[in-house]
């Protein structure tokens, strides 16, 4: 911003600044799921707006989708779920079922949200690991 005013180095920042929180806003999906989410919330905002946000867990918008899926029996576009980036624990398997699918002119899709990496763990973190005699035990 050399040889740039202090209003148009401020109004650069600011343009930047609305890119950025446009492109995420601007991103087409029916639900989402973060790591900062809650299933109390809609799950209809890509981030925490207030009390709303994206949901906490898949198991959550499996749950918004076939509830969609009822609603819209006749639904012409698919139904979205992005996930955003982030180490998701899941504490039980996630199984999806046929009432999960979607047709052939409204297939659901689970994608990753734009530029980020989710990350899905069923394994159990297993603490206070010792070496004794060239073998792990658990202590």
């Amino acid at each position: 911003m050399h040889g740039m005013g202090k209003a148009g180095a401020i109004g650069t920042a600011l343009l930047v600044v609305d890119v950025v929180c446009t492109s995420v806003a601007a991103f087409d999906a029916d639900f989402f799921v973060a790591t900062d989410g809650r299933d109390a919330a809609s799950g209809r905002t890509a981030q925490p707006v207030g009390d709303d946000g994206p949901f906490a867990t898949l198991d959550r918008a499996r749950r918004a989708v076939r509830e969609l899926r009822q609603a819209e029996p006749d639904r012409q576009r698919p139904i979205v779920v992005a996930v955003r980036g982030g180490l998701y624990h899941l504490p039980q398997t996630l199984a999806f079922h046929p009432e999960d699918s979607g047709t052939e002119k409204a297939p659901v899709i689970y994608q990753a949200f734009p530029g980020e990496e989710p990350v899905l763990s069923g394994g159990t973190a297993i603490r206070d690991w010792d070496v004794r005699d060239g073998r792990w035990e658990k202590t």
